[in-house]
C-alpha cells in the first residue's frame, strides 16, 4: 500500500529508520543497577542496527546470544519527578 500523501511517505520512512532491526554484538547482566533503575538485575546488549549504527539497549529474552536478531521494542521504564 503506498502512502496517500508526501506527509504520510515521510511519517513512514522516519518510523522505518526509528524503528530498525539490529544484531546482538555483546551483552551482560547488570545484577546492582545503579538508583533509579529498579531493584532487580537487568539484561543490557549493544545492539548493531541494519544501517551499522549501535545501540545500547535493554534486551528482554530470557537467553541472549551474541549474533541474534532482535526486534525493538518501546516500553516506559521509569518516570522522574521532573
Amino acid at each position: 500500500m503506498l502512502p496517500s500523501s508526501p506527509a504520510a511517505a515521510r511519517l513512514q520512512r522516519k518510523q522505518k529508520l526509528k524503528f530498525q532491526d539490529g544484531v546482538i554484538v555483546s551483552w551482560t547482566i547488570v545484577r546492582h543497577p545503579p538508583a533509579g533503575f529498579g531493584h532487580g538485575p537487568r539484561t543490557v546488549g549493544l545492539v548493531q542496527l541494519d544501517d551499522g549504527s549501535q545501540v545500547l539497549a535493554e534486551l528482554l529474552m530470557k537467553s541472549p546470544a551474541i549474533g541474534m536478531r532482535v526486534h525493538p521494542r518501546m516500553s516506559l521504564s521509569a518516570v522522574t519527578a521532573e
